[in-house]
């Protein structure tokens, strides 16, 4: 991890993609709870389901087919269906990640939420991935659970490293037309403005972390959380945030 003071003229590694388009939001944003009757549903699915146990996202798909199916045979409303088959509120995959627990295929689980890292730059310890966490620890897999742990934080710490490098980003050399000043200065302004939440989030974030990188962690790894703490801490000084 490296130093905030260290803030380039221009990006360094791979650049912020921006926000995702609004179909991927769906796909991917953490909403609320769902209702009681939508998580019934969806462990009901799961629960008759006949798993291949070969590729967590296959399976999950499936099941998400067979709600459409359903609402065509008028078994469920559409509105359901299409609520299950966007897996929101986690409906769907987390009754599977019980069963994949229950089948001890924890590879599986793992290389799923490992993918799914990559759409959560923050947010990724929901409840389902939680219960993932736990089962194997509990299943004598804590390395693969602090594994993911740590993916995680590297995630979070590039997107709140590009937070606060854009807060502190100079203009470029040469820049005198009005125009790009004043777009350039505007993005700083939203950054500066924007940056004391983003601090937070990954000072909460790095709480959750660390409840379980202090039990089941190496040092290595319980170093990793104090050195993204030391930054947080010189970023807030720098930027007179308390």
């Amino acid at each position: 991890m490296s130093d905030p003071d260290d803030i380039p003229n221009s990006w360094e590694g791979e650049p912020d993609p921006g926000p995702p388009d609004e179909f991927t939001q769906m796909l991917f944003k953490r909403p609320g709870p769902p209702p009681p009757h939508l998580v019934k549903l969806g462990e009901t699915l799961v629960g008759r389901a006949k798993l291949k146990l070969r590729d967590f996202r296959v399976d999950r798909e499936d099941i998400e087919c067979a709600a459409v199916a359903a609402a065509k045979n008028g078994e469920l409303s559409q509105h359901d269906a299409r609520l299950i088959f966007l897996d929101t509120g986690d409906v769907v995959s987390r009754p599977l990640v019980q069963r994949y627990l229950d089948a001890r295929e924890f590879e599986l689980i793992a290389k799923y939420l490992r993918y799914r890292i990559m759409y959560h730059p923050s947010g990724w310890l929901t409840e389902r991935n939680r219960l993932a966490l736990d089962g194997m620890i509990a299943g004598g897999e804590a390395a693969m659970a602090v594994g993911l742990l740590r993916e995680f934080l590297k995630k979070l710490h590039r997107h709140t490293q590009e937070r606060w490098r854009a807060a502190g980003r100079k203009a470029p050399k040469g820049m005198t037309d009005p125009h790009s000043r004043d777009t350039y200065d505007k993005m700083r302004s939203d950054a500066i403005r924007e940056l004391p939440g983003h601090l937070q989030i990954a000072e909460l974030e790095l709480a959750e972390i660390g409840q379980y990188l202090s039990e089941h962690g190496s040092r290595e790894d319980n170093r990793a959380i104090e050195k993204f703490r030391e930054e947080i801490a010189k970023v807030r000084q720098r930027f007179g945030i308390e």
